[in-house]
Order: structure tokens, then sequence, then C-alpha cells
């Protein structure tokens, strides 16, 4: 490297020492000549750098150069000039698109409906459209001012002559995807801003659903009528029925949906049966009732947790036994959510309440529900809990189960004094103690109710 950098620095001496010889000899034949305002500008260019540092110069990657502003400025506006690209409006744009897909057996058959804005003068306009794994069984404008171009890989481009708007429709063809879950197709498309999406599925009771989410559409106002040719909603009232002539020509047997896709270059549609595949199995639960009673003058105050355990089956309502005297003063779950809940007379005889449940969802593992009630002291003595020999019931309990365990507590007002007369089916689990002014009392119990 050095042999070359010295051989560059002996061409640039020699090319700058002999002019000056040609310029002393000239000066001996004949009067010098003014140097041209040319020369005097490359002159004023250049940049003298010492030669003991010229290679210190040239291996700094971090060296500038000083220019005028104007240069720099012509500079730029020629690379500004060269690189400039011409703004390129397109040639068509989708302002709409509608598909409407149809399951049959293993086929889904699509129709895309394209709302076209051409722009520009009159003359052939390109639009690129990928379907990928979408068959192309037809386009239904056969005419020589649409055509239809296949590039490979699921690409195709669109021909459109003329200006204004156009529509052109369609009719894709794509295979169904089966798995132990459900079933499934998807199909690649344009994206657009404005996008409609319609599902039939020939079987009825499904559970449809878009992904990526997309925004479900509500039923229209006549959904609900029943009338000849028209479809069930599912579930989750994601579509309604009878809208146009492709709901009219449906089966009573089928799930149709209505959505709104967002821009989206890929959808896929997926759906299953609304039942549950699991077996249908008669409930079978137990349940721990946790009671704390407290005792004041005039007034017993009772507070209850129910905690279901759900062995077998489905818990969809639960059932519970109040005293007929009692009121119910509140009822909250705490495991679980509960949609309402009823209070109605046992029998004529009135002995009980039933307090009906009804859960939001049907809880198979565990349930847990606060039931706080209030009755009046009526007399001396009184019964706490369970079932008398008459079907008078005390307490809160849980109808339906097979198995009732739990620990009553009582508490008493320091002003009275509570004397236990009878107990059955229970066992002490603690003394009495004092607690502030109150006296407690604690009992364990099992059994069937």
């Amino acid at each position: 490297m050095s042999t070359t950098f010295w051989r560059l620095c002996v061409i640039f001496i020699f090319l700058i020492v002999p002019s000056a010889f040609s310029a002393a000899q000239d000066d001996d034949t004949a009067p010098a000549a003014e140097p041209s305002k040319t020369v005097l500008q490359e002159w004023d260019r250049l940049i003298y750098v010492p030669f003991q540092e010229l290679k210190d110069v040239f291996d700094n990657q971090k060296s500038s150069a000083v220019i005028p502003y104007a240069e720099y400025m012509e500079l730029m506006k020629v690379y500004l000039e060269r690189n400039k690209r011409p703004h390129v409006s397109p040639d068509a744009v989708i302002r709409s698109a509608t598909y409407e897909a149809n399951v049959e057996s293993d086929v889904v058959r699509i129709s895309a409906k394209l709302q076209i804005q051409l722009a520009g003068q009159e003359g052939w306009k390109k639009l690129s459209l990928p379907f990928g794994n979408c068959a192309i069984g037809a386009i239904e404008e056969n005419n020589d001012d649409c055509l239809l171009k296949g590039k490979g890989n699921g690409q195709y481009d669109l021909w459109l002559k003329g200006s204004g708007t156009k529509t052109v429709t369609l009719n894709l063809l794509t295979a169904v995807t089966r798995s132990p879950e459900h079933q499934s197709f998807s199909i690649h498309c344009p994206a657009t801003a404005i996008g409609n999406l319609k599902v039939s599925i020939p079987k009825a009771d499904q559970q449809i659903s878009i992904l990526p989410l997309q925004m479900l559409l509500p039923p229209s106002e006549d959904s609900d009528e029943t009338e000849e040719g028209s479809v069930k909603e599912n579930s989750a009232g994601e579509n309604s029925a009878g809208e146009d002539s492709a709901d009219e020509d449906s089966s009573p047997e089928s799930t149709v949906i209505h959505a709104s896709l967002s821009s989206t270059k890929r959808f896929e549609v997926r759906w299953n049966p609304k039942a549950s595949s699991k077996p249908v199995m008669d409930l079978l639960a137990g349940v721990q009732n946790t009671t704390h009673v407290t005792i004041q003058p005039g007034l017993i105050q009772t507070s209850t947790k129910l905690s279901y355990e759900v062995l077998r089956g489905e818990l969809q309502e639960a059932i519970l036994l109040v005293p007929a005297d009692a009121r119910v003063i509140d009822v909250a779950a705490t495991v679980g959510q509960i949609r309402s809940w009823d209070i109605e007379v046992d029998d004529t005889k009135q002995k009980a309440q039933i307090l009906k449940l009804d859960l939001l969802n049907p809880m198979a593992d565990r349930f847990e529900v606060m039931i706080e009630t209030e009755q009046d002291l009526g007399g001396t003595v009184t019964s706490l809990l369970g079932k008398a020999a008459d079907g008078t019931v005390q307490g809160v309990h849980a109808a339906d189960v097979v198995r009732e365990t739990g620990i009553l507590t009582v508490t008493t007002d320091s002003t009275l004094t509570a004397t236990v007369k009878e107990t059955s089916g229970v066992k002490r689990t603690r003394q009495k103690n004092q607690k502030s002014t109150l006296e407690q009392q604690s009992w364990s119990f099992t059994g069937q109710t």
C-alpha cells in the first residue's frame, strides 16, 4: 500500500511542477497572458494539504470538506432531481367488497362482489387481486371490457376498460378443513376499507366465529318471524333470517351470520355445534353449609354460606330451602354468577320456602352463595337448624344434593341467656367462650337433606 501511495504523490508533483516550467518558458518568449476566469474558479476550489500529513487525511474516514453554501444547494438540487419519483395514482381502487359463503359438504362456494372505482380517462386499468388457495370458478362480467389474468401463486390481474364505477362478481371455490374441535375455511382477499361477509352453514344450532375477530351485525327486525324459508339464529344472536333471496332459498335447518370485516388480507371462518360434546349426566353434588346465627332480643339473624362441589353433571339451577317465617334479606354468589332468584312457598302447609337461583352459566366444579335472612323471635324456645318430624324447615339448606355437611355457630346477645335444650345429629366443636359482650357456641353436623 505504501508503494502505491508514493506513486500517487509522485504523479501529483509531476503534474504540478511541469506546468510551472512551462509557464517560465513562455515568459522568455512572450508576455504572460492573464489566466481565464474558469481557471481561477477551479483554483479557488483547491484544498491545500501539507505533504507530510497527506496520508493521515486520506486514511481518516471522518475527514470533512468545506464548500460554499451555494454550491452545496446546487449539488442537493441535482441529487433530488436525479432521485425524484413521479407520483403515480392507482389505476383502480376497490371501494367495497361483499362475500357470500355457502358451505356445501366439503366445498365452500363464495360469491365475491367487488365495487371498483376506475381512475383517469378511458382505457385499460389493472387491479391486482390476491385470492391465495381459492380457485376462481367463473367471472360474471363476461364481456370484452373485463379480463382476468392469472399470475401464479394465487395472484391475479383484473383488467377493466373504461372509467367510473364498475361492479365485478367472482365465484370462488375453497375446501373445508376438518379437525376434532371444529370445521373451518379460510381465504386470502384484497384489503378493502369496507367489507361485508355472509356465511351460511347447512346445519342448525352452529356456533360460528370469524378470525381475526370481526364485528357481528345485529339481527334484523324481522328475524323473529317464523315464516317459510327462515333461518335459525345462533345462540349469540349473531344473525337473523330472511333478509334477501339467498336466505329465502335456505333450509330451515341452517345457521346464517352476517359480519362486517376490517381491512384484512385474510380471514378464517370456524364453526362447531353449540351443544356440548359431553354426555348428559344427572347432577351429583355435595354442599358445605356454614351457618352463623345471631340471637338478639326479639330477632334472629342468620348468615349462611353454601359451598357446592359438583361431582358429576352440571349445576344449572340451585334450589334452597328457607324457613317459612324467615325474610330473605340478600343473596349473593361469591363463586359463579346468578342471573336471578325467586322465592315460592313449598306447599299449602307453608312449612318452608323454596329459593330458586338461576345461574348465568352452568357450573361444573364449584359454586358458592351467601344468603342473609332474619326472623322474629317469638317465645322462649326456637329451632335453629334442620328439619322437624312434621317437615318444618329451620335454617337454610340446599336441596337436591346427596350430602350436606357444615358448621353451626350461635352468638347470643349479652342481655340474653341461651341454653341448649335438645340436639340431634350435631357435635359440639367448641366450649363456651366470652368474646366481648357476646356468648358464642359452635356445632358441626353431617348428613343428607
